[in-house]
């Protein structure tokens, strides 16, 4: 128990190193998905699993509730 708790401390460790660069992405895309922040860190050379990254939304309140989907505002036809 003790190596899977430091195992798992070190991988909190080594995203909170980068949390600059999350916050960034997320303010440029308010509405990106985990799946897309991976990616995009992945091009940064940093890679992080999908529940890494969601106990770190978790660790600091982030919350990536995603919006219904509005309904069109013109009422009139477009053609």
């Amino acid at each position: 128990v003790g190596l899977e708790r430091r195992a798992h401390g070190h991988h909190l460790v080594r995203i909170d190193a980068h949390q600059a660069t999350i916050i960034a992405l997320l303010e440029a895309s308010p509405d990106i998905t985990i799946e897309e922040l991976r990616d995009s860190l992945s091009k940064q050379g940093l890679s992080f699993g999908y529940g890494t990254i969601r106990r770190f939304f978790e660790r600091h309140k982030i919350t990536r509730k995603k919006r219904p989907p509005m309904p069109q505002s013109r009422i009139a036809r477009m053609s």
